[in-house]
């Protein structure tokens, strides 16, 4: 392997590395504050294995064809995946319900990120493109399911504050959207892809 090479190679692993413990210490995070209950920890050790298998997969991926690799898009990805530690929950409200409900739509939006296989990033990045499943209603449909759960976490537990970390969650996800969808629509195939799927998160609506 040439030394051009090998410093590309190098290049294209920092951010694989970089997504990787990042995903491992948010599943450190929410196993720390996890509450002493069975259902809890039995919902949480599912999410935190789904979360390492997601770590392991950044690690494998190839190289992203192109990506956008901006300063400012670094802490815009990372606050989409943070946001939802600023909810505030009394225990007057249906805390469990909200919680285990949540986390029962990450662990889908997971699930559908692992089908993503080697094309999952966390930056805006060109590698494969995907149109099967969900992805063939909605072009974004991982972020529908967690602004889905945003909406359910502010419909249990209402207030102003909680409103307004949803509204963040809800730009931040628009946000990586669009720019996701600048970087993919450079190859062809998701070009035509997003003629034939036209919504972003709502069939028929948005």
């Amino acid at each position: 392997m040439s030394t051009t090479a090998l410093s590309n190679a190098r290049t294209a692993l920092w951010p694989n590395v970089g997504l990787a413990v990042l995903l491992v210490t948010l599943v450190g995070y929410w196993f720390w504050n996890a509450p002493a209950d069975p259902a809890y920890q039995i919902a949480f050790v599912l999410l935190g294995a789904a979360t390492v298998t997601l770590a392991a997969v950044a690690l494998l991926r190839p190289p992203a064809r192109n990506q956008d690799a901006r300063w400012w898009v670094y802490p815009l990805c990372v606050l989409s995946m943070i946001y939802v530690v600023g909810y505030r929950f009394d225990n007057d409200g249906p805390v469990k319900l909200i919680i285990l409900g949540r986390i029962s739509l990450q662990l889908v939006a997971g699930l559908m990120l692992l089908s993503l296989g080697r094309s999952y990033a966390m930056l805006p990045a060109l590698r494969e493109v995907r149109t099967r499943f969900l992805y063939g209603y909605v072009r974004h449909p991982v972020y529908a399911l967690y602004m889905l759960a945003d909406l359910a976490a502010v419909t249990l537990q209402p207030s102003l504050w909680n409103a307004g970390v949803a509204g963040l969650g809800a730009v931040v996800f628009l946000a990586r959207a669009l720019l996701e969808e600048r970087v993919l629509c450079q190859d062809p195939a998701y070009a035509n892809y997003m003629r034939a799927v036209r919504w972003r998160f709502i069939p028929g609506l948005l």
